[in-house]
């Protein structure tokens, strides 16, 4: 039920909580990036094979080029853009339980704001030619 829905959410936010406070760690960083850059076509195929994903040579390729290229700077910046798009998420889903929760209200007072605006709007009144 919900209750176990809500658990699984917990979960998943202390879960991603430990791991963004551990990758933010410095040592922690160092220690990828030194593991990334050690990464080879053959160790990138094995490991695929491994976990019953077989991928081709020239996406090892890819995946080794991007593994080499990363630093702890990178690293850094990929966790605070990480952090900040989860931030935004969160936010838009509370406007959006808001929005739901209040939704009659906001049609009840945009149908109230049409009318007094097609009240208040000036009507034009066209003569007879002559």
């Amino acid at each position: 039920g919900n209750a176990n829905e809500s658990g699984g959410m917990d979960m998943a936010k202390t879960l991603l909580n430990k791991v963004t406070q551990k990758l933010s760690d410095p040592q922690t960083q160092t220690t990828l990036c030194t593991l990334a850059n050690r990464a080879n076509v053959p160790q990138i195929l094995t490991l695929s094979s491994l976990a019953g994903i077989p991928i081709s040579e020239p996406n090892a390729q890819r995946i080794v080029k991007f593994a080499t290229g990363i630093t702890p700077h990178k690293l850094d910046r990929g966790i605070t853009l990480t952090k900040r798009v989860v931030r935004v998420i969160q936010v838009l889903r509370k406007v959006l339980l808001v929005v739901l929760k209040y939704k009659h209200w906001l049609v009840y007072a945009m149908l109230l704001q049409f009318i007094k605006s097609s009240v208040n709007r000036p009507h034009l009144v066209v003569g007879k030619r002559k």
